[in-house]
């Protein structure tokens, strides 16, 4: 679900101001399973521990269009998300480049 190259990017979904290339599966099975969905996360406390805690659910709506379904109902998402990437950006790592402008600066090779 996750493009690598550069030129398969499939959502194009607003991420910090940016068109990124963000994995959509989850939605498209909370969606057929008609569940909801929750964005789990931890957050680092000043005596050392950390503090792990949760969204509130988060439904997701169906369009018609597949490509918008994914593309609106990941925005949901990624508002949320950037909320607690901003409190704590040291914590936030991916595995694979988030913004296709990075592959450049990553590997040349991913370009093709």
């Amino acid at each position: 679900d996750r493009p690598v190259k550069t030129g398969d990017l499939k959502y194009g979904v607003n991420f910090f101001g940016h068109r990124a290339n963000l994995p959509a599966f989850y939605i498209r099975l909370a969606q057929e399973t008609g569940a909801v969905a929750r964005i789990a996360y931890g957050m680092p406390q000043k005596d050392g521990k950390f503090r792990f805690d949760c969204s509130a659910p988060i439904g997701f709506e169906n369009y018609q269009d597949p490509a918008e379904n994914s593309i609106r109902n990941l925005e949901k998402v990624v508002t949320y998300l950037e909320k607690i990437i901003r409190a704590e950006p040291a914590m936030w790592a991916m595995f694979h480049p988030v913004w296709p402008d990075v592959y450049k600066l990553i590997d040349p090779d991913l370009l093709r």
